[in-house]
């Protein structure tokens, strides 16, 4: 054996699917007959059928076809299927027909292998193929310019290796084995990440029902010390909303050269509205309802739609809001200068949500700006929140993008054309429980905790997911490497099969027998 030539383990044989298999294209869509034989509706499989390792059977289109054609291309159990077309990385994705439907063919991107006198066990060649046999797939394959496919004669001449029947039987049975638990283990880890977003829901549900910590008012009572109510907490707010927007008018008024001569002129400041809370649910001791409207330091606000262009000033994309924050990097350059983009400049703090999209799970979706080191600006699929001092923004955020925000958001959004969108009076008569200050940030703080050990989790069982995939293909391996069960030298060797069949074959049709590309029948102690 040359050092060229793959291992090949004792009483093993190597030949080619199309001697082990009789190779059979499928029907074409739309194909043009000539006979006048009746037609009738036939479920056929398509390439979206036949997956790697499974076949997908919620959705079986029907074609019509002749009762010939039906009987030639009529799936039986045992059938095993390969995909000839797609991307390169999908050709020979398959599976094993298992007589789930009574009566089925398969379309001519799909082709049927069906094993001659059981020489391979159909799961064998079929994880043979999904396996070792993908990089014969990826090499053999025509590329065209969107297109990769395989046709009959790189299919028949894919390199398959036979084992003895009877090792076959221990293979398949080490294989299910070892994939049943590799199975559970996975439906386990999918367990443990569907409970791990519970939880994480749970912990927000909490948060912003004032159950996740002490309140202030348990603590006071508990020490015997005073402590500062949020509906106090939001006078100073509401007080100091109001100090600011005078300061802006009389600013404006200096400006232009007048001096107020009575208090006329603060008359038109508009206190914001607050919440009706007649029907909403009791606050934890200490806590108030509040509206957005009456945190906000400055109305909200959309940004600016500008061009892309090679010079400008940086903007950001609606896709740099990601899993609650804002990812700077996600910009463009905006052709505007500078000064025009002054006025949408983001800043570390800042709230950002999505003003509009497709999908009514991420309208109005926000992202907490971090720390900035160069000046960005916002565009007009934003809309910006800039909240008072005694507001902490990521405990804001959290109960912004928890079930609470986003119920009373997808209730406001609107959609235009397929498009939710939500607007700024939208926005600022959203309801949200304001907890004391203090309470605040102990209520962030262990939200933080609990997240960082549900992350953790998360991370693990990720990892865990990665390695039970790759020792699924370990698995498969070894197996075809000859080294997941004891050979026995008490098998017949699987060439004395595969002779019998070449014997049989050109008996059939008259020509001479094929020569055996390559044998090992060395004995299990060679």
């Amino acid at each position: 054996m040359s050092k060229s030539e793959p291992y090949l383990p004792p009483q093993w044989a190597e030949a080619t699917l199309g001697e082990i298999a009789e190779i059979q294209g499928g029907i074409q869509k739309g194909k043009k007959r000539s006979t006048s034989l009746p037609l009738r509706d036939v479920p056929y499989l398509r390439v979206a059928n036949v997956q790697r390792g499974y076949l997908d059977l919620d959705v079986v289109q029907s074609i019509q076809a002749t009762d010939d054609e039906i009987s030639q291309l009529r799936l039986q159990v045992g059938d095993v299927l390969f995909n000839e077309g797609g991307d390169r990385d999908k050709l020979g994705r398959g599976w094993i027909w298992t007589g789930a439907l009574s009566e089925c063919i398969h379309q001519n991107h799909v082709f049927r292998a069906r094993i001659i006198d059981r020489i391979l066990y159909p799961k064998l060649l079929s994880w043979y193929g999904n396996t070792v046999g993908q990089q014969y797939f990826f090499d053999e394959g025509k590329q065209t310019t969107n297109l990769a496919s395989l046709n009959s004669s790189k299919l028949k001449a894919l390199p398959v290796l036979v084992p003895p029947q009877a090792e076959q039987i221990r293979i398949v049975e080490a294989i299910e084995s070892y994939l049943s638990r590799l199975d559970d283990a996975m439906e386990t880890l999918e367990r443990v990440q569907r409970n791990l977003k519970r939880y994480r829901a749970s912990v927000l549900k909490a948060a912003v029902e004032g159950r996740l910590v002490p309140s202030e008012a348990e603590l006071a009572r508990a020490k015997g010390w005073e402590y500062e109510p949020a509906s106090v907490l939001l006078e100073r707010i509401l007080a100091e909303r109001r100090r600011r927007w005078e300061e802006a008018e009389l600013a404006k008024l200096k400006a232009k050269g007048k001096v107020p001569k009575n208090d006329k002129w603060n008359a038109k400041y508009v206190e914001p509205a607050g919440p009706d809370t007649s029907e909403l649910p009791e606050l934890p001791e200490g806590w108030c309802w509040t509206t957005v409207d009456q945190l906000i330091a400055e109305p909200l606000a959309n940004g600016r739609s500008v061009k892309t262009a090679s010079i400008g000033f940086p903007v950001l994309r609606l896709t740099a809001l990601r899993g609650g924050t804002i990812d700077l990097s996600e910009h463009k350059i905006g052709e505007w200068t500078a000064q025009e983009a002054e006025k949408y400049l983001v800043r570390s703090g800042d709230i950002l949500v999505a003003r509009g999209n497709g999908s009514i799970r991420l309208v109005g979706i926000g992202g907490l700006v971090p720390p900035l080191s160069t000046p960005v600006a916002y565009p007009d699929t934003m809309i910006r929140i800039c909240l008072c001092d005694g507001v902490e923004p990521r405990l804001f955020l959290l109960a912004w993008n928890s079930r609470l925000g986003r119920t009373q958001v997808e209730m406001k959004a609107k959609t235009t054309a397929g498009i939710y969108k939500v607007n700024q009076v939208d926005l600022s008569t959203c309801l949200f429980p304001l907890p004391p200050a203090h309470e605040q940030c102990r209520i962030q703080s262990e939200i933080e905790r609990l997240f960082s050990v549900g992350d953790a989790s998360m991370v693990l069982s990720a990892k865990s997911e990665t390695r039970c995939a790759r020792l699924r293909q370990s698995i498969l391996k070894w197996a075809f490497e000859g080294r997941l069960v004891d050979q026995d030298p008490n098998d017949e060797p699987a060439e004395v099969l595969l002779e019998r069949i070449r014997a049989e074959r050109a008996a059939g049709n008259g020509k001479k027998q094929s020569r055996t590309r390559r044998v090992n029948t060395r004995s299990a102690t060679a």
